[in-house]
Order: C-alpha cells, then sequence, then structure tokens
C-alpha cells in the first residue's frame, strides 16, 4: 500500500524528513505547503527529483485539495495551534518536529482534538530512537533502578535563523534544543516534578532581535526523589564545538552520552565499561519517521516512542524552568498541567 504524505513547512528539518521519506518504500509525497514557495520547490527538486508534487502557500489550501495519509509538521515552535486543530479533523495520522509549541495552550487544545479524533501523532525527540537511551532503559530496568540523580547541558554557538534568536518565536534555547536532552532525562529518570532556574544575561552584544537568555541553569527533582541539573547556553562565538551530553548515576548503573546522536558509555557495577554508539542524522531520521507510518499505516500509536502527550510533558518542564527564572520561584509542575 502507498502511503500519501504532506508537508507543512520548509525549514532545515524538512531536509532531514525528506531525505529520509525518500528513502522508504511505498511513501508518495504528494504536496509540501509553505510561504517559501522557491524554496519548497529546491527541496522537491532535490530529495524527490521522481514525483510528482503539489505546492501550496498554506496548510489550509493543502488539506482542502489534498486526500492524505499523514501529514509531516515541521514548523517553527510558535506556529501551532489552531493547525493541528485542522490536521485532526483532516488526516488520521501526524507527525509534529519539536518542540511541539512554545506555549502549553495551543498544545492542550489540540490533545483533546487528537484524541477526540483517534489521530495517530508521533514527536520529533529522536534520541528516544538512539541505541544507547534504549540500552539504558533496558538496563535500569534489569536492575530495577531509577536514577538518583542527572546532569545535562546543551551549550553551542547561537543558531543562524533569526526567528530563534527571539523569545516569542522559539522560546529560547531550553525550550527549542535542550529539550532533546530534558526528553531524554525523562525517558530514563521519570517524570520531573518541580524545576527551579536561573538565567545569564548581558554576555551576548551586538545581535539583531536577540531577546533570549545567554544561558540557564536548572535544577530538576524527579517523581521518584531524583535530583539533576540542566546548563544550557547560546553564548560561544562562532567556530566553537560546544557540548552536547547527558549524564544519569543509579546506585549500580552510570550513563554517559554525548552529542546529538547519544553516543553512550555505560558502566555497570563491576563490569568493563561498555560503549554503543549512536546513529548518524540519515539513519536516525529513518528510524523515526519509517516507525510513525508503520504506526499510521496501522491505525496504532502503541509502538511510538515519542507520542503527543509524552511531548507536551517535555514542553510543560521546558517552560517552567522559563517561568522559574523569570518569577524566581521554584514551579512545580502541577501549576501547569
Amino acid at each position: 500500500m502507498t502511503q500519501k504524505i504532506g508537508i507543512i513547512g520548509t525549514g532545515g528539518i524538512t531536509e532531514a524528513h525528506l531525505e529520509a521519506l525518500a528513502s522508504l518504500p511505498g511513501v508518495q509525497i504528494c504536496a509540501i505547503a509553505g510561504r517559501n514557495q522557491g524554496r519548497a520547490a529546491k527541496l522537491a527538486a532535490t530529495y524527490l527529483p521522481q514525483q510528482l508534487l503539489h505546492f501550496y502557500e498554506s496548510y489550509e489550501s493543502m488539506l482542502l485539495k489534498e486526500r492524505l495519509d499523514a501529514v509531516f509538521v515541521t514548523l517553527t515552535p510558535q506556529l501551532h495551534g489552531e493547525m493541528e486543530v485542522a490536521l485532526a479533523q483532516s488526516v488520521p495520522a501526524v507527525f509534529i518536529e519539536k518542540p511541539i509549541a512554545n506555549r502549553l495552550e495551543p498544545v492542550l487544545k489540540a490533545r483533546e482534538a487528537f484524541k477526540k479524533a483517534g489521530t495517530v501523532v508521533a514527536t520529533g525527540y529522536m534520541m528516544r530512537w538512539q541505541p544507547g537511551v534504549i540500552a539504558a532503559e533496558s538496563s535500569l530496568r534489569e536492575a530495577a533502578e531509577v536514577p538518583v540523580t542527572l546532569s545535562g547541558c546543551w551549550i553551542n554557538p547561537m543558531p543562524g535563523a533569526s526567528w530563534w534568536r527571539q523569545q516569542a518565536l522559539s522560546g529560547g534555547q531550553f525550550v527549542e534544543q535542550c529539550t532533546h536532552i530534558v526528553d531524554t532525562a525523562i525517558v530514563l529518570a521519570g517524570p520531573i516534578t518541580e524545576v527551579s532556574a536561573m538565567a545569564a544575561r548581558g554576555f551576548v552584544r551586538d545581535v539583531p532581535d536577540y531577546d533570549l537568555d545567554d544561558a540557564l541553569a536548572v535544577t530538576v527533582r524527579t517523581g521518584a526523589g531524583g535530583v539533576g541539573t540542566f546548563i544550557t547556553g547560546c553564548y560561544q562565538a562562532g567556530g566553537q564545538t560546544g557540548r552536547v551530553g547527558l549524564e544519569l548515576s543509579s546506585i549500580t548503573r552510570q550513563f554517559s552520552f554525548s552529542g546529538w546522536r547519544a553516543d553512550l558509555l555505560l558502566r555497570e557495577g563491576s563490569n568493563p565499561p561498555r560503549k554503543l554508539a549512536g546513529l548518524e542524522r540519515e539513519a536516525i531520521f529513518r528510524r523515526e519517521d519509517e516507525a510513525f507510518l508503520q504506526a499510521a499505516a496501522a491505525g496504532d500509536a502503541s509502538g511510538l516512542r515519542s507520542d503527543y502527550d509524552s511531548a507536551l510533558e517535555t514542553l510543560a518542564v521546558t517552560l517552567a524552568a522559563v517561568q522559574s527564572a523569570r518569577d524566581n520561584r521554584t514551579v512545580r509542575l502541577t501549576e501547569l498541567l
């Protein structure tokens, strides 16, 4: 059976999904919706030279004219809300890139729409599909342990996209980038129940339209009683390598993840350390996209590792950190959800 796919968005992350989808059998990308029609045509020519596509300036036009089995949404955080409600009424399956928004209100409305329609929804937290994360889950389950401490970081030069450097559009680095590390921490350590954060400002200068925190230091408590920290920052000068990683420790296990691939160094008791390399960009996007399309074809989301509810949980934690830094107080997740 051929699955007919629509794409909403023409940004950089769209390329990764188009490359993955083009390599999967039984997939026909029928349409791309986006305001930048020239960019849409270029993407199609690069990744889908043999396919006949329709281009639309709005998702509304695409949904009105196309009969699609699934839609991929690759838009910036501030553009979510009404679109998801429309998708719930129009297509049976939706993949939404992370973060699923930069505010909770539209996500709560969309969740209700998806549940009412029975939509299969996956989200783009690709680290959940990395072999090291899956191995760490298995190791903790085998030991019947949960992490006591965790420490995550995402520090790098500022991304070049103009929307990214505006709080109202991206939500800031903790919401837009470090969300991957927060999400992985939740997978392995369980729900985060309270958050306290402090922000640094004034180090990044002479960047047009920039109004983000330069760095954010976040402490958290998990539902299991563990504690942890996250450090995130976009203050490094261009050319710096940056640092992305997550470390967790339980009574007999230590897990050290490095890079966006989540390469794992695993220590279990007195056993020699084990290394497990993560998947490269093309392979990890193919894995998550293929799993989503299998779920879409079956009408069954039970096999998805990153669904809408889990993405909502991660978004709430990152927004709680932003609120904590702004209000100078600890924020409990029960205040938001």
